[in-house]
């Protein structure tokens, strides 16, 4: 019998309140896994045309592979630092960015050609589809290089101005691809300036919001034009993009609730609204919509059937035809177009278990799935969509990455990862007392025996935008999971009412309340849990990270004698403490909705704790405040529950990326749950 089917010992973590304690040395075992998790997606890009792939092996090195060819090409010895690739538009050169810098290398010659280094780190290189200038940020400011020599694009003289870079929280809760656009002649650049009204660079629910100005400059001229600027019935821009013809822009602009979105249309110093949608909830931002060749015809997602859904419109907003084909949410639609106007799209099936590649014929509406094994893909695209990269995965198969060409066949570019093996899982959706479907996915370890008590670890996001349960391989996450498994335990993953990936009507549950929804859902399936024959009902377990750290803290607070024990990594307790951008769409304005505000905090029901609640949280995280915690704590205190409470705080903000961090926080976590379960 595994060490952890025992009964439980007396705690033998350090328990502290208000000072951390230092990570458990992680064994080789886990060493190893946390550098396997961490590597098991490899690091590729596909050029524009798909003629080329750069990648980076697991010893660091970047290589250059051609489709025509076998043979790979040795590009840099990178010792195993992480860097990122980026294609030319014209796929006559690779950018490789490594620490702060960006070396050039010819295609298909391989020779570095140039090497670009500042004082500070250079991030972000374009360029321009003629090749004859390059353009990448420096000090949250866009530089602009014919040759070697950088030039700022404009000058700037404060440090709360950003030029063509999202600030980090934009880029967490929108996604952009970029902040600055090149025309399609090469004659412009288009950049979102992002203007804070604070130095922290953190806007609060209720505060502030920062300015947004879309600016156009003439590249040889330098005359510039801002498009639009916000204003405070639009604070927010983005999805840009250049109208075929190289001169006119589209965008988006949405409201400050976000419950209002308005599709653009600039035209030599016009705008125009052509299309508007609004919806009772909140508009999750659309795609960046897509030109057919012809530029008189566009591609738009929407949620309006509270299922993500693609349609084709005339440029003066008239609708032709609604392009998604059955039940499906469309995950992806992507800026590429055949030469006969189909587009593609990624898109989710199988109970959205499943994740595939598909090709729209917009004539017709007529859908064809490029991708044929069941799982979950992830695919780059050529431009012209006839070649692509698939990452594919399963919950029984580690990632493997094949590269797609016409009439020949794929290609592997990686192996799966030797050091981790799969661990056998169920697909089982729990039904809940009003008829809804939470899926769910249970893992079991080796020889399983149905009749034998087990304990059981349930792990959940149950936030927007965001999922745990899928026919896919995963993150870090899962490693750890399948390694807990493996010892003697039953993991859960599910995602309750609330979650991100199945449709629109399945997040709405959590406006206006935060923690509620998620608990009750947590409520029913621990009651399905508790009559099976194979669970020990004393010995419940639940974790999560972010927003599934804020959903643990709810659980262990909320749902007294649920849960035995508790991890919640860089947990939010109190949303007005979180950005704007995130909270105002679910929660909106503090000084409007203080009692939602206060109920979707569970922080005052930390009297009821039952069970032993772990945190991990670094104090310099950028987009969850060293606050949530701090507040936590103090909750804690006050209610006598600190015999019951203890935090490690990790030694780099990064823990998650660092192998040897992210092994002991493996061991924190596995030693928590050994102790306490």
């Amino acid at each position: 019998m595994p060490p952890v089917m025992h009964k439980v010992k007396p705690l033998l973590l350090p328990i502290l309140v208000l000072v951390s304690i230092q990570f458990v040395q992680a064994d080789d075992k886990l060493a190893r896994l946390a550098a396997s998790a961490l590597n098991s997606v490899p690091n590729v890009a596909l050029s524009h045309s798909g003629k080329y792939v750069a990648t980076q092996d697991l010893a660091g090195d970047v290589w250059l592979l051609r489709a025509t060819s076998a043979d790979k090409q040795l590009l840099l010895h990178a010792k195993q630092e992480h860097v990122t690739l980026t294609w030319a538009a014209n796929d006559q050169r690779i950018f490789v960015t490594m620490a702060g810098r960006i070396s050039t290398y010819e295609v298909p010659s391989g020779r570095r050609s140039s090497i670009f280094v500042g004082s500070a780190a250079l991030t972000f290189p374009q360029t321009s589809p003629d090749g004859r200038y390059t353009a990448m940020i420096r000090n949250h400011t866009l530089f602009l290089s014919h040759g070697s020599v950088l030039t700022p694009l404009l000058k700037y003289d404060s440090p709360n101005t950003f030029s063509g870079e999202p600030d980090p929280l934009f880029a967490h809760e929108f996604h952009p691809t970029a902040h600055y656009w090149w025309a399609p002649d090469s004659s412009s650049i288009v950049f979102l300036e992002t203007v804070f009204a604070t130095a922290d660079h953190y806007p609060l629910p209720g505060a502030k919001l920062p300015i947004f100005r879309l600016k156009i400059v003439a590249i040889r001229s330098g005359g510039e034009h801002t498009v639009a600027e916000s204003s405070e019935e639009w604070p927010y821009i983005l999805r840009v993009a250049f109208h075929p013809d190289g001169h006119r822009l589209v965008f988006y602009r949405l409201n400050r609730l976000q419950n209002k979105c308005e599709f653009c249309l600039w035209d030599k110093g016009t705008l125009r609204t052509v299309l508007t949608e609004k919806d009772d909830y909140w508009v999750n931002a659309p795609a960046t919509p897509v030109f057919l060749p012809d530029g008189n015809r566009l591609v738009v997602s929407s949620e309006r059937s509270g299922h993500r859904r693609i349609y084709l419109y005339n440029l003066d907003g008239t609708l032709i035809r609604d392009l998604t084909p059955g039940d499906l949410d469309v995950a992806e639609l992507f800026p590429n177009t055949s030469q006969t106007g189909e587009i593609f799209i990624q898109a989710r099936m199988g109970d959205r278990q499943e994740q595939h590649l598909l090709r729209i014929n917009t004539e017709t509406a007529k859908a064809t799935q490029l991708t044929s094994e069941s799982g979950w893909h992830t695919v780059l695209l050529s431009t012209t969509g006839d070649i692509y990269l698939d990452t594919y995965s399963t919950s029984l198969k580690p990632p493997t990455v094949s590269w797609h060409v016409p009439n020949a066949i794929p290609r592997q570019i990686s192996d799966p990862s030797p050091m981790e093996t799969p661990v056998a899982n169920d697909y089982l959706p729990i039904k809940t007392h009003d008829g809804v479907i939470l899926p769910a996915r249970l893992y079991k370890p080796d020889h399983f025996e149905p009749k034998k008590k087990y304990p059981i670890i349930l792990y959940t996001f149950s936030g927007p935008a965001d999922r745990v349960v899928a026919d896919s391989w995963g993150g870090w996450q899962m490693a750890w999971n399948r390694y807990m498994v493996r010892k003697g335990y039953l993991v859960l993953t599910v995602d309750v009412r609330g979650s991100g990936g199945y449709s629109h009507l399945f997040e709405e549950y959590i406006h206006y309340r935060f923690g509620a929804q998620e608990t009750v859902d947590l409520r029913e399936v621990v009651s399905f849990l508790r009559a099976q024959s194979y669970v020990d009902p004393q010995r419940i377990g639940i974790w999560g990270t972010d927003y599934g750290g804020h959903t643990v803290v709810h659980a262990m607070f909320e749902f007294p004698h649920g849960f035995k024990a508790g991890f919640a990594d860089s947990p939010i307790t109190d949303w007005r403490g979180y950005d704007a951008y995130f909270t105002e769409r679910y929660l909106g304005l503090p000084a409007q909705r203080i009692p939602e505000y206060n109920d979707s905090s569970a922080l005052e029901h930390a009297k009821r704790l039952t069970g032993d609640l772990f945190v991990a949280a670094h104090p310099a995280n950028p987009i969850i405040l060293a606050t949530h915690v701090d507040e936590l704590q103090k909750a804690i205190v006050e209610a006598k529950k600190a015999s019951q409470f203890r935090k490690i705080t990790p030694q780099s903000v990064n823990y998650r990326c660092d192998p040897a961090q992210l092994a002991e926080l493996f061991a924190a976590m596995t030693a928590f749950f050994d102790q306490s379960l």
